[in-house]
């Protein structure tokens, strides 16, 4: 009867069990179901799904689907088409997105499974990695803008490093985050600047010597790279910048801090970072 209902367009407890008052008397004539004790209610249902175990009920279904379908059609003549999608709004900067994968069978116009996961994606190592532990390194390191196209991995990249090396990560892109734009409002000092952004978001710490402040996306706010002398100056925390495709504004940067500030150009997974993500080492990438 659940099976039935679903099919009808029916997705919650209660929708089944009124498809299955209206549809009682089918049920007794054409799947011959006594009922002797009336329909059951949508807590019962609930209740008995629950304990049913979902790999299990899907052999069974596929069992009963081959043999309304014609396993031997099937197997051998039909189409089976394979739909993916990522569920809106399921992921976070902590947690990935969870996608569905459905597999349709065209001729039959069945769909013979569906399955839902979170992808935990792996980090592909890259050479500016090597770059940020240097620059980590460095006693005297001024604060860094990370220049590169769109979508090679910049912000990944950053992410990494920081979750690695800092206590306290404020990241703030200002495609996203546009409220952002406004903690120059005061000026360019960091203390101001650090003041504007703990009163945007309180629950941000900037741990003297243990933080790292992201400025992603500066493209969609150049006037923030004036900031970077003071930052400098300052000393407590460390800055990284990220943008792509700055083109001619990158000249405005560059005049708003100049000597205060380190570049890094980025560039697409080269062969070399292929072969590390194949799992080749250094020392048979030489021979």
């Amino acid at each position: 009867m659940t099976i039935c209902s679903v099919i009808a367009g029916c997705d919650v407890w209660e929708d089944i069990v009124d498809f299955c008052r209206v549809k009682e008397a089918w049920f007794k004539e054409s799947l011959h179901l006594k009922l002797t004790n009336g329909l059951p209610s949508h807590d019962t249902m609930q209740r008995v799904w629950s304990m049913i175990d979902p790999s299990e009920f899907e052999r069974c279904f596929r069992k009963w689907v081959s043999s309304v379908c014609g396993e031997e059609e099937t197997e051998e003549c039909e189409i089976i088409s394979i739909d993916g999608k990522t569920l809106r709004r399921s992921g976070s900067r902590e947690q990935s997105p969870v996608h569905m994968v459905s597999a349709w069978a065209i001729g039959s116009s069945w769909c013979w499974g569906s399955m839902l996961w979170r992808c935990f994606c792996m980090y592909l190592k890259r050479k500016i990695d090597t770059f940020l532990a240097e620059w980590k390194a460095d006693s005297n390191r001024k604060p860094l803008i990370v220049r590169g196209s769109r979508q090679i991995g910049k912000t990944e990249s950053v992410l990494h490093f920081a979750k690695d090396n800092y206590e306290s990560i404020i990241e703030i892109n200002f495609v996203r985050d546009v409220k952002y734009k406004g903690i120059i409002s005061n000026g360019y000092e960091a203390s101001d600047i650090i003041k504007n952004i703990s009163l945007i978001d309180p629950t941000k710490k900037f741990i003297p010597g243990k933080t790292l402040i992201f400025f992603d996306e500066i493209t969609e706010f150049r006037e923030i790279t004036t900031s970077l002398k003071f930052f400098c100056i300052d000393k407590r925390f460390d800055v990284i910048c990220s943008g792509s495709m700055l083109g001619v504004n990158y000249k405005e940067i560059e005049s708003n801090s100049v000597g205060y500030k380190k570049d890094y150009d980025m560039y697409s997974m080269d062969f070399e970072e292929f072969l590390w993500a194949k799992g080749y080492e250094n020392a048979v990438m030489a021979g």
